[in-house]
């Protein structure tokens, strides 16, 4: 039977929820024990990697050409670099350390309302078919020469 609220969840989990707990757990508390002045980047890059590499956990039945397996039921995927997850972290530890604790939840929030929508509108399915269509893209662009086009030299 269909949960009535399964959509309002599947949006605050995604939109609100997920986002939050990130915050709090790698860049709020982090932030509150580094007690120097300034982004102190030896604390903000190793979270934002730990930060990054989170969203590489799948289930260990997804299907990856390589990964380490952490559980019985999970793994590491190192199938693609989590670059704009770590961009984000690195972006959210400087928010942190410059603005306070709020400005990099606002942030992180702002940012996850897009995939939150995606998510709510066509379902679990429709944002995996776009991280994959992302790593294709991105495969695409690795192996093409730079176009100069009109204004090559």
């Amino acid at each position: 039977e269909r949960n009535p609220n399964a959509l309002t969840e599947m949006y605050f989990h995604a939109g609100v929820a997920a986002p939050v707990a990130e915050e709090l757990l790698f860049r709020v508390v982090p932030s509150l024990l580094t007690r120097k002045e300034g982004a102190c980047w030896s604390v903000g890059i190793p979270t934002s990697l730990a930060y990054a590499m989170v969203h590489n956990l799948v289930p260990s039945h997804v299907e990856s050409d390589r990964s380490i397996r952490l559980s019985p039921t999970t793994k590491l995927s190192l199938d693609y670099v989590p670059l704009t997850q770590f961009v984000l972290g690195a972006f959210c530890w400087y928010l942190a350390r410059r603005y306070g604790e709020v400005a990099p939840v606002l942030a992180h929030v702002i940012n996850n309302q897009i995939p939150a929508v995606a998510l709510v509108w066509g379902g679990r399915q429709t944002h995996e078919e776009f991280q994959q269509l992302f790593v294709q893209e991105l495969k695409q662009v690795d192996g093409l020469e730079p176009n100069m086009g009109d204004c090559g030299a």
